[in-house]
């Protein structure tokens, strides 16, 4: 089922700027990690290379949290 589109909240939204530190946040992670594409994953600030790879986003996690590593 498509999401509808409140029009005047959208307006109202940008007439006002009123999302635009959560823009400006966002922005700035963007830049930080160099983020290019949909989806992109990071666990503790690394960048997962696959974010489809649920063996390696469980590897990076266990690496990240002390755990043993399955290869």
């Amino acid at each position: 089922m498509p999401t509808e589109i409140d029009i005047d909240k959208l307006i109202n939204d940008v007439t006002n700027r009123s999302t635009s530190s959560q823009v400006d946040i966002d922005t700035g992670i963007v830049a930080k990690y160099k983020i290019n594409e949909t989806p992109t994953l990071l666990i503790n600030g690394i960048k997962v290379s696959n974010p489809f790879d649920m063996n390696e986003i469980k590897n990076l996690i266990d690496k990240e949290i002390g755990g043993v590593q399955n290869e």
